[in-house]
């Protein structure tokens, strides 16, 4: 029982450590919430693209199989290059790696600034750079 009090005269501890100032250089929670915004909106309406091509290609095919048409022109109308889920992938793991970097660069070089988005564009236009020279490569 005299543990009890003692852990309930120790839980408000933690308050007091908190009553410090701001110990290091912390992104501005404005910033956070305008990031948080965009990023959920692109997911949002990457959602929707990816859904309404999925709906569109289900209705192409159900058109050509009503339509009566012989079954290898259907396939070589609606052949898919087997590498492009691979390419996929590879696409938006280097376009995060890319923000990665970024994300790091300006961590290091804070506060934010104008120059902050010059390195974010920077790494993301190498990262498109390197995903066209894998696509380059591999496609051949």
């Amino acid at each position: 029982m005299k543990y009890t009090y003692l852990l309930l005269a120790l839980v408000p501890l933690p308050q007091f450590a908190l009553a410090q100032g701001n110990p290091g250089p912390y992104i501005n929670m404005e910033i956070f919430h305008v990031i948080a915004a965009i990023g959920f909106a692109a997911i949002l309406l990457g959602f929707i693209l990816a859904f309404s091509r999925q709906l569109l290609d289900y209705r192409i095919k159900n058109k050509l199989t009503e339509s009566g048409l012989p079954e290898p022109i259907i396939t070589s109308l609606l052949s898919q290059d087997a590498h492009t889920g691979k390419f996929n992938m590879a696409k938006w793991a280097i376009i995060f790696a890319g923000i990665a970097l970024a994300c790091t660069i300006i961590y290091y070089t804070l506060p934010l600034g104008m120059h902050s988005l010059a390195i974010l564009s920077g790494c993301l236009s190498v990262s498109f750079g390197a995903y066209f020279f894998v696509l380059h490569k591999f496609k051949q």
